[in-house]
C-alpha cells in the first residue's frame, strides 16, 4: 500500500526557517564587521582618502583564473585611463617645452613601480611617443608561485598563488622595450647630487640615442633609501604607487610628508593589484557573461529593480 509522506511538523518547519534566516544575518554581519575593519588602501577612493592625494587610476589584481570577467579588457582599459589623467596633468603644466620628467616611487619595496613604469611606456610607445625609462637597479625579480592555498598564502606574507605570473603585464620590461630606452643608474652619492635625467645618464656613461618625449625615472622606496632633493623639484611629475592590501603606516605619512614638502611638483597616486570587484567603482558593471538570473540576484542585492529601464 501507498503511504503518503507525512508533512512537516509546523515547528520543524519555523527552527528551519529561523536557523536559515540566522546563517544569512551571521554571514551578512562577517562581511560588514570584515568590511568595517578593513583598513586597507583597497582601492583609488579609500587610498586617495588615507593619503589625500589625487588618484590617477588603478590595476586589476592579475588572476590566473578570473572567471567570467575580461582581464585583458580591463587591464588595457584602465591604462588608458590612467595615461589620459597623466596626460591632462602633463599638459596643464607645460611650462617645460622639453622631455617631461616622471618620478615613479613608493614607500616600501615591491609596490610594482617598475611594473607601471614600463607598462605605462609600452603604451605611450605604442602611442608614438619617446620614451625612456630609468631604473634605478636591472635585476629583475620573478614572482614566484606560492605552494600554497590563498588563505595560508596570505597569512604567511607569501605571493598570492591565484595570480597569472606569466601575464605579459608582469613579464621583464627587458623583453618589449627597446634597449636604449630602458636603462639602469647606480644609486650612489652621484645620484643624490642629480638635477636632472641628462645628469644621471652622465653620471652612469649611458649614451642617449634619441630625445625623449617622457622620462620616467624609478626611485628606490622612500623608506629605505635616500632621494636626490634637486631632481624633486625639477621633475613634472611624481607617481606613488601602492598595493592595494597594504595598511598605510605612520611612517609612511612621515616620509612622504617629507617627499611632498620636497617635491614641488604634482604628486598622484596609483593603487596597484586592486580586487576585481572593486574597479566597478571606475567602470561602472564590469563586461563578464552574466545570466539574466545572475543579474536578477545582484540587482535584488543592491535593491536596484528598475535602474536599468530606459526612460
Amino acid at each position: 500500500p501507498y503511504y503518503p509522506l507525512s508533512p512537516m511538523p509546523t515547528k520543524r518547519k519555523l527552527l528551519v526557517i529561523v536557523a536559515a534566516l540566522v546563517g544569512f544575518i551571521f554571514v551578512l554581519g562577517a562581511i560588514l564587521i570584515m568590511e568595517y575593519f578593513d583598513e586597507t588602501l583597497k582601492n583609488t577612493k579609500n587610498a586617495s582618502e588615507i593619503l589625500n592625494l589625487p588618484a590617477l587610476g588603478m590595476v586589476p589584481k592579475i588572476l590566473l583564473k578570473p572567471g567570467s570577467v575580461n582581464l585583458p579588457f580591463l587591464q588595457k582599459r584602465l591604462t588608458e585611463i590612467l595615461i589620459q589623467n597623466l596626460k591632462h596633468i602633463l599638459t596643464i603644466d607645460a611650462s617645460n617645452k622639453g622631455a617631461k620628467t616622471v618620478l615613479f616611487v613608493s614607500t616600501s619595496e615591491k609596490e610594482g613601480k617598475t611594473v607601471m613604469a614600463c607598462n605605462i611606456a609600452k603604451e605611450l610607445i605604442k602611442q608614438g611617443n619617446n620614451v625612456l625609462v630609468l631604473n634605478y637597479s636591472s635585476d629583475y625579480q620573478r614572482i614566484s608561485q606560492a605552494r600554497f592555498s590563498h588563505v595560508i598564502s596570505r597569512l604567511l606574507g607569501y605571493p598570492d598563488p591565484r595570480i597569472d605570473v606569466d601575464n605579459e603585464f608582469l613579464e621583464n620590461a627587458s623583453n618589449y622595450l627597446a634597449e636604449g630606452a630602458y636603462l639602469s643608474y647606480e644609486n650612489n652619492e652621484q645620484f643624490y647630487k642629480a638635477t636632472d635625467y641628462r645628469e644621471i645618464i652622465e653620471q652612469n656613461g649611458l649614451k642617449l640615442n634619441f630625445e625623449p618625449d617622457y622620462v620616467f625615472i624609478e626611485l628606490p622606496s622612500l623608506l629605505h633609501k635616500n632621494y636626490p632633493g634637486d631632481l624633486l623639484p625639477n621633475a613634472d611629475l611624481s607617481l606613488l604607487v601602492c598595493r592595494s592590501n597594504r595598511l598605510w603606516r605612520d611612517a609612511d605619512q612621515s616620509v612622504l610628508d617629507s617627499f611632498t614638502n620636497l617635491a614641488q611638483s604634482k604628486i598622484g597616486l596609483i593603487v596597484n593589484g586592486v580586487e576585481i570587484n572593486e574597479i566597478e567603482t571606475v567602470l561602472g558593471d564590469l563586461p563578464m557573461k552574466r545570466t539574466r538570473f545572475r543579474s536578477k540576484v545582484k540587482d535584488l542585492f543592491q535593491l536596484q529593480f528598475y535602474s536599468k529601464n530606459h526612460i
